[in-house]
């Protein structure tokens, strides 16, 4: 079960998408620092989960690219499909 807000957010993220939290945040009319609370809420319940890409430009042209993690970085944040379930049941 979800709270209307957290519910709301979800739908905000969905709409907005999840790569900028200043928009979520001012359409919500919450705080930055409130938004980045219930993200992290719902990513510990598994109803969101933290996006990352592969195009970190400091790895361009290295020989290492491909085998190590710092050319990953969070780019955002998607909805699980249990995330997207619980959208559509209403809960």
């Amino acid at each position: 079960m979800m709270s209307a807000v957290h519910r709301e957010l979800l739908g905000m993220l969905r709409e907005v998408g999840g790569n900028d939290l200043n928009a979520v945040a001012r359409r919500m009319e919450l705080s930055r620092a409130l938004v980045e609370g219930l993200i992290e809420e719902l990513e510990e319940r598994g109803i969101l989960r933290r996006a990352v890409s592969d195009l970190n430009p400091r790895c361009k042209g290295c020989s290492m690219a491909g085998t190590c993690d710092i050319q990953r970085q969070p780019s955002g944040w998607v909805i699980t499909p249990q995330g997207g379930d619980l959208l559509k049941s209403g809960q």
